[in-house]
Parts: C-alpha cells; structure tokens; sequence
C-alpha cells in the first residue's frame, strides 16, 4: 500500500491508519444536518441551535438541527485495530530501551515516533535492526547480560525469519507551523 502513495510516506502511513481505524468502529452512525428560519421544523430528539443574527439593520434566527441514524452492521475489526495497536506500543517501547540504553537524549513522543538525540560515541543503531535478530534486544544493549544468568529465560523470545528492518531512522526536520 505504501507503494501505491508514490514514495510520500506520510499519506501511506496515515491511509494505513485511516482504513484500520474504519475497520474498527464498534458503532456506525449518519448524521443529518438541516436548518430553517422555523423553530418548528426540528423533529422530536434532535440536537437544536439557535443562531442570531443580524445585518444592515435587519436581524433574526436560524434554527439547527441535527439528526442522528445507528447503522446497522453485522461485523467488527475491532481486534485487529486492537492488534495493531499493541504491536505499535511494544515497538516504541523497544526503541525506548534502545535509546535509554546508549543515553540518547529523548525530546519528544508521538504515537509511534520518537525526537532523540544520540551521543556522538555510542549510537543506537536502530536503523539495523532487523525482525530476525529483534529477540537478541537486551543483549545487544546489556551486554553483561550474556554472561550472567537470566532470569526471564522461561520466557525467551522467539526469533523470526524476516530480514525487514524493524524501524525507519530518518533525520530530524525543521517544523513548518
């Protein structure tokens, strides 16, 4: 899919997101907006407003009223948004490790983004990580961990086959505001 956006990886991700997000509404509603010069024509539990409003001398009232419908549907992705989510929050809580492992200086948080600022002698490296050696995180960052006993052994990680890198490493950029 990210393909299909021609290299601008901000819409990819964002159409990703968008369409996970959609699949995973527990409730689908429709909203109806109307107005009218007539306080009467807004049907029995809508939400109402009343504008005033005046001009040139000459003034009065716009009434709003909106209207909701449930829809009805017969299927949820609800754990798949669910799944998503929780595999986003372990991986920036990985990249925290990595970072506070080698004393980045971390300046700010996003969903899943994350500002540092890596010291000049010991970088993070998470541009390398790769999924198959993703299992072997703690002891490429404590490494007095290989020769002490562990004491979470009883629940290793399993390493998978896939060469994909783990995390995108770009360059911080100038905020445009």
């Amino acid at each position: 899919m990210e393909l299909a956006w021609g290299g601008v990886r901000q819409l990819a991700k964002e159409s990703v997101n968008s369409l996970i997000g959609l699949w995973c509404l527990d409730e689908a509603w429709t909203h109806l907006l109307r107005s009218s010069t007539h306080d009467g024509d807004c049907p029995e539990g809508a939400l109402k407003r009343t504008f005033h409003w005046s001009e040139e001398g000459t003034s009065g009232q716009i009434f709003v009223h909106i209207t909701s419908t449930k829809l009805v549907s017969s299927s949820s992705c609800r754990p798949l948004h669910d799944l998503c989510l929780g595999v986003e929050a372990v991986r920036v809580g990985q990249m925290i490790y990595a970072l506070k492992n080698t004393g980045c200086t971390i300046y700010e948080f996003k969903t899943d983004s994350i500002l540092y600022g890596p010291l000049q002698r010991k970088k993070p490296e998470l541009q390398l990580l790769t999924f198959n050696n993703l299992h072997t995180l703690r002891e490429r960052y404590e490494p007095a961990l290989k020769k002490t006993k562990r004491l979470d052994e009883h629940c290793k990680m399993t390493a998978t086959s896939s060469e994909a890198l783990v995390f995108r490493v770009m360059p911080p950029r100038k905020r445009t505001e």
